[in-house]
C-alpha cells in the first residue's frame, strides 16, 4: 500500500519536472518583462530540485519490494533526469548563442 502510494506521488511530482521544463524552454523567446519569464524563473527552481528527486526516487525504487513501484519510481526517475538534461541543454545552447 505504501509503496503503491509513493509510486503514484513520485510520478505526480516527476509530471510537474516535465510541465516545468517545457515551460521554461518555451519561454526562453519571451521578452525580459514579460509574465511568462517571470513564470518561468519559479520553473527554474523546480529544474534545479530534479536531480535530487531522480537520486531519491532511483533509491526508492531499489529498495521496494514488487515490481510495479519499481517500475513506475524507476519511470519517475527517468522523467526527473530528462527534463533537468533537457533544461541544462537549453542553458548550454544559449550560453552558446551569446558566445558566438
Amino acid at each position: 500500500m505504501f509503496w503503491g502510494a509513493l509510486a503514484v506521488v513520485a510520478l505526480a511530482l516527476a509530471a510537474t519536472a516535465a510541465a516545468a521544463s517545457f515551460f521554461y524552454l518555451a519561454t526562453q523567446g519571451a521578452g525580459p518583462g514579460s509574465i511568462a519569464r517571470a513564470w518561468s524563473a519559479a520553473a527554474v527552481v523546480r529544474i534545479l530540485v530534479a536531480p535530487v528527486l531522480a537520486l531519491a526516487f532511483l533509491v526508492s525504487a531499489l529498495v521496494a519490494p514488487s515490481r510495479w513501484p519499481r517500475f513506475a519510481l524507476l519511470a519517475a526517475t527517468a522523467i526527473e533526469a530528462a527534463a533537468f538534461a533537457c533544461a541544462a541543454f537549453g542553458v548550454l545552447l544559449g550560453l552558446a548563442r551569446y558566445r558566438a
